[in-house]
């Protein structure tokens, strides 16, 4: 494993403004620095998850302190970084499941546009499942449990909750721990999409993966063919190593994957865990976690596993980097897969004692984009006290959007931050005689929005892929927004043609893998 340092002269926290273009640099536009502290109420706050939505406005979604008890959170700002009040009259809601502390790791849009949250909630003796489901304006979904919630007890077993995802079908899948007080393994469950539990996965609707003494799940993937990948690791006397399991789409372990459907890989360090998993074209499982010798020497780890789960040696020679910024403790919390296939990843960085919120671009060999930030690498100091980033996205626009919190000493506040990437994916694609084609978002997972300002009713829509096979083909009526429903293609590169009687207007959008 190679050790890459980034010399402590190059550290670079906030670029000038003349430079706002430049890729790695903060967005003025947003909160008039790009960045974005904010606590709603008077006790903790943190942001764990964020989506860019297509008219710029931003969700982030994690935890609000209310009258000492912590709630799951969702806040909608607008472009601008103001709060949109037009989301449940306020800008945000909470979602509360009992009288005691719930925690939020994850969210997503169905789609419907409707925002998904998982995590867990105390009943004052264990951890229970927790997801929460609400109107794309910030009302509880009464279609989903019921009430908008839906909490699965596993007593005696606490269970915690990080990773989310929505499988093409519209049933909702999670992944955590579940814990007995001795052992434990990785959770995995699945849900029908009105919230009840999913009994086609395992019988019961969930699975307990035991490896070690205790195994935990952060990132979750699902692969075209239905299959599951979960990314953590596995923990016994002599620390943890990283994990990677494959499940069949009902929820048996995949025997075609490693040993029962796991992998387990020791790098020979006091600390190896894998934070968060996304899955290339060709179904390499790349992550981001964290490495290191001991507690207080912690540096960010990138790597690839090929689909066998094997290390990819044409990634950096071994398979992993690990990012030094200074000596400290940093740590990998997100990754995402540019529509360029470079890889962005999220998390800390320590400067002098201080954690900044770090952003890394790579290049597909594991080498540190050089065009990015300094050398590859952007650390920014937010406020006073400690700055962490737990995820990050690409908005419709190609900016870059990070969530996370600041710790202060009043507390924690959520963190939003949005950065320029230097792609030319605009959404609005057009040339020289063209009408203007919108395409959404960029890159694409499950589905894919086109507008396309035409004024002929007899336009036809065409989506293409890189072999030049045509996989879709569909009338498209006058500045008729369009939904395509794309989970089922594989990951790749694809064009789209609309033609009418004017003439053809082509764009081209990234499939991703969740």
């Amino acid at each position: 494993m190679r050790h890459h340092h980034l010399p402590t002269a190059l550290l670079v926290a906030l670029f000038p403004l003349f430079l706002a273009a430049q890729p790695g640099s903060l967005d003025p536009s947003f909160s008039g620095d790009g960045l974005l502290v904010s606590g709603l109420f008077t006790g903790n706050d943190f942001a764990r998850d964020v989506v860019g939505l297509p008219s710029g406005a931003v969700l982030a979604a994690g935890n609000a302190v209310v009258e000492g008890v912590s709630r799951f959170a969702v806040s909608r700002t607008l472009a601008d970084g103001s709060l949109d009040t037009d989301f449940n009259g306020v800008g945000y809601a909470t979602i509360g499941f009992d009288d005691f502390n719930d925690a939020c790791f994850a969210m997503t849009l169905d789609a419907d546009g409707a925002i998904v949250l998982a995590g867990y909630s105390n009943n004052g003796v264990q951890n229970e499942l927790a997801l929460a489901r609400l109107t794309a304006d910030g009302a509880p979904d009464p279609g989903f449990g019921g009430n908008g919630s839906v909490r699965l007890s596993l007593a005696p077993v606490s269970v915690e909750i990080y990773a989310l995802a929505i499988q093409p079908d519209g049933r909702i899948v999670v992944a955590g721990n579940a814990f007995n007080g001795i052992t434990g393994g990785i959770l995995v469950a699945r849900f029908n999409a009105d919230g009840s539990p999913d009994t086609d996965f395992n019988g019961t609707g969930h699975v307990i993966t035991n490896v070690g003494d205790n195994a935990v799940g952060y990132g979750l993937a699902v692969l075209p063919d239905g299959k599951l990948v979960v990314g953590g690791y596995a923990e016994d006397s002599t620390g943890p190593d990283l994990l990677v399991a494959r499940y069949e789409s009902d929820g048996s372990p995949d025997a075609d994957f490693g040993t029962d459907g796991v992998v387990t890989t020791d790098l020979g360090q006091f600390w190896e865990r894998i934070r968060a998993i996304t899955i290339d074209a060709d179904g390499s499982i790349i992550f981001v976690g964290t490495v290191g010798t001991s507690f207080a020497m912690m540096d960010v780890l990138v790597g690839r596993f090929l689909a066998n789960g094997s290390l990819d040696p044409a990634f950096d020679v071994d398979g992993v980097l690990s990012i030094d910024v200074a000596g400290g403790v940093e740590d990998g919390t997100d990754i995402l897969l540019q529509p360029d296939g470079r890889l962005l990843v999220c998390g800390s960085g320590e400067v002098s004692g201080q954690a900044q919120v770090l952003l890394a671009r790579l290049e597909q060999s594991g080498a540190l984009d050089a065009s990015f930030g300094t050398d590859g690498l952007v650390l920014t100091d937010v406020a006073s006290g400690d700055d962490y980033a737990a995820a990050l996205a690409l908005a419709p626009d190609g900016k870059i959007l990070v969530a996370g919190s600041n710790a202060g000493s009043l507390g924690s506040d959520a963190l939003l931050a949005r950065y320029f990437s230097g792609l030319p994916i605009g959404v609005d694609e057009h040339g020289e005689g063209q009408r203007s084609l919108q395409l959404w978002p960029v890159p694409a997972v499950d589905h894919l929005f086109v507008v396309h300002e035409s004024h002929d009713p007899s336009a036809r829509l065409w989506v293409v892929a890189a072999n030049g096979q045509i996989v879709t083909e569909q009338h498209m009526s006058a500045r008729q927004q369009v939904r395509l429903d794309i989970a089922d293609l594989a990951p790749g590169n694809y064009q789209v043609v609309v033609a009418d009687k004017s003439g053809r207007s082509e764009g081209r959008f990234t499939k991703v893998g969740r």
